[in-house]
């Protein structure tokens, strides 16, 4: 992280905010003296709340002093005890209403903390004051110092990778791309090992970025675990990383030729779901809020309950013998909003377990083959429909195979990194023509395809 940092001004300023013991900081410090223009000066300004870290971080920070004196550099510092987005934005409002300037910095080296805030907290109050929403620390902490970044300033950050994608950091993603423009992506892919002490159950992302208005080229590398060697290296265009007439400002890490050349491929397929008239919404069966309407079997007076244990080769399995969840909903008034009316829907399971293969898992319910009458779906799956009713049967086999591509399955990691398959994420992909994917379902139906035969016949749809 360190390395990435450029020296592009004789008297620095550097933030390290959460210094924690300030290991990153003496990482930096290490690497600006080792460079061959080294600064004439450094002034480091490290925010730190937790008392146990504050003996071993001012005792490192003197040792900093020490060695960068015998370099002949000056190094001066502060540990500011307050909470840095509070700090944050009191040093912003200070630009604003013309008061004496807001300190602004050449450098920051950061591993922000990582805990989700609520909406009534004093963090999320500091972080609106700033300029974006976001639901959790970390964001809040890469935005704030941005924002508190010089023009041409730089940030190397080490990260869960969830902010890449999703509509809960949409808000983030917006204020970071006004500012930053990226220039080095790092993926440690394994999803269990670099936060495992917080139950980060997502891969780790170092991020370097600048603070200017130019989009170059950012440079993509990926390792399996933070000790291992990098497996690949891409140069990329900025606008390739993120596009810039995507509303959503995915992040999209595209690490490897073959994940380069799925995503020319997917260029060629241009239709939203808006465009096909198809929706993707959440099962609307919450359990535990409806549990006394819930049955282990079905009766009379239900409806079948799908939840991802009834998926099996591409299809449903209903009811399942596991006994482990109800297969039945009591079809009542109370429950009424819950159902959908018989058809063909499409269901991808929310979340992924890490030692599946696949990340996006697609099955096609079959409507009157399964039960005739209305269904539910329970809250851990995401169904496609027309207006929230069924997709006519060809469509809904292309839209099931499409998605169990392995084309699809790898574009889709270039932007989601964690165990959640959101909705959003769904909309965000381009898909084929109607005509396409009802070819493409014929297809499926009769042969039922394995993830490489979908590629091919994908790539012969694609002109390839």
């Amino acid at each position: 992280m360190a390395s990435l940092l450029k020296c592009r001004h004789q008297h620095v300023r550097l933030l390290d905010p959460g210094a924690g013991t300030g290991s990153l900081t003496v990482a930096a410090i290490e690497h600006l003296l080792g460079l061959k223009n080294p600064p004439q000066s450094v002034h480091i300004v490290c925010f730190e709340v937790e008392d146990a870290f504050l003996p071993f971080l001012t005792e490192n920070l003197n040792l900093c002093a020490q060695h960068a004196g015998e370099h002949g550099v000056n190094l001066t510092y502060e540990i500011r005890r307050q909470d840095f987005l509070e700090a944050a934005v009191q040093l912003l409002e200070c630009a604003v209403f013309g008061l004496p300037a807001a300190e602004q910095f050449h450098l920051c080296i950061l591993n922000p903390p990582y805990k989700k805030i609520a909406a009534a907290s004093r963090q999320r109050t500091w972080i609106r004051a700033i300029g974006f929403e976001t639901v959790n620390l970390y964001t809040g902490f890469l935005g704030a110092a941005a924002a508190l970044l010089c023009e041409g300033g730089e940030l190397a950050g080490i990260t869960p990778r969830s902010f890449c994608n999703g509509p809960y950091y949409k808000d983030f993603r917006r204020f970071f791309f006004e500012r930053m423009s990226l220039q080095r992506l790092h993926i440690f892919e394994s999803r269990d090992k670099a936060f495992k002490e917080d139950d980060v159950l997502q891969e780790t992302l170092i991020t370097h970025a600048r603070k200017c208005a130019t989009r170059g080229k950012v440079r993509i590398s990926s390792s399996l675990t933070p000790n291992g060697q990098n497996q690949n290296t891409m140069l990329l265009p900025h606008d390739s990383v993120v596009i810039p007439e995507d509303k959503e400002q995915f992040i999209r890490l595209l690490s490897s030729k073959e994940e380069v050349n799925h995503s020319i491929r997917m260029d060629r397929f241009n239709h939203t779901l808006s465009q096909l008239d198809i929706g993707v919404s959440t099962g609307r069966v919450v359990d535990f809020r409806s549990k006394n309407h819930l049955i282990m079997q079905p009766e009379s007076d239900t409806v079948p309950l799908i939840y991802p244990v009834h998926f099996t080769d591409w299809t449903i399995s209903w009811p399942a013998p596991s006994g482990k969840k109800s297969n039945a909903i009591r079809a009542l008034p109370e429950t009424a909003s819950m159902l959908l009316p018989p058809g063909y829907f499409v269901l991808t399971k929310r979340f992924s377990a890490k030692e599946e293969a696949r990340r996006v898992v697609a099955v096609v319910y079959e409507g009157k083959k399964i039960f005739d009458g209305p269904v539910a779906f329970e809250n851990h799956l995401n169904y496609f429909h027309h207006g929230h009713h069924g997709l006519e049967a060809d469509l809904a086999w292309g839209l099931a195979a499409y998605l169990n591509s392995g084309m699809v399955d790898s574009f889709f990691r270039t932007f989601n990194g964690h165990t959640q398959v959101n909705a959003t994420d769904l909309r965000a992909l381009h898909y084929p023509s109607a005509l396409e994917l009802s070819k493409l379902g014929l297809f499926a139906r009769t042969h039922r395809p394995s993830a490489a035969e979908l590629d091919c016949f994908l790539l012969e749809l694609a002109g390839h």
